[in-house]
């Protein structure tokens, strides 16, 4: 899409030239501010996108801060869980975008609330936090550390319906019915 920006692109503002039918993409893009902005930011990551792909798609705030952070943000946030992509500089572009796609998908603020509460979430696996569970229960291995952080949080109290779907996300149940099942079978 570079070489086409450069050629047609003259005079018209980035937001025109992806809108427009004449002489731009004719893409649907989301004109309010947060979209305008995320695009901005997400400019030079735009200029490498396909631009077959990008037709039939709404470009909007969330797809301009995915493209940002890398394009898969239920990785991102795994990856941000388990201590291995960390935002030591929570006012860079990619962080921001970080961010907003987590405010926005998983109702959750990493910036504010901490990898502890997102643990907390995780082991929940309620609402949006379903697919970030499945993602992780694919490959468990790729997130080593995340159970650790788990075990740090708190857990909800069982009640008398917990079973491995409500309470399987916390180790520290795992352990517990481990123990009680290792005395019952010794008894």
């Amino acid at each position: 899409m570079c070489d086409l920006v450069t050629d047609q692109c003259q005079g018209l503002t980035i937001l025109a030239f992806l809108k427009s039918d004449q002489g731009g993409l004719g893409l649907e893009v989301a004109q309010d501010t947060d979209a305008k902005s995320a695009m901005q930011l997400a400019l030079y990551r735009l200029l490498d996108e396909d631009i077959e792909l990008l037709k039939g798609k709404r470009l909007d705030k969330d797809y301009f801060n995915t493209l940002l952070t890398g394009g898969d943000p239920v990785k991102e946030v795994l990856q941000w869980l388990n201590g291995s992509q960390s935002f030591q500089l929570w006012d860079s572009i990619e962080a921001k975008a970080f961010v907003e796609v987590c405010k926005s998908q998983l109702a959750f603020n990493p910036q504010f609330e901490g990898a502890l509460a997102g643990a907390t979430k995780l082991a929940n696996h309620f609402g949006p936090w379903q697919g970030v569970w499945e993602r992780f229960c694919e490959a468990p291995q790729r997130y080593p550390k995340i159970p650790l952080q788990i075990q740090k949080c708190q857990m909800p109290l069982p009640d008398i319906f917990a079973n491995e779907t409500t309470f399987g996300g916390w180790p520290q149940w795992n352990e517990s019915e481990e123990n009680t099942l290792r005395t019952n079978l010794l008894s």
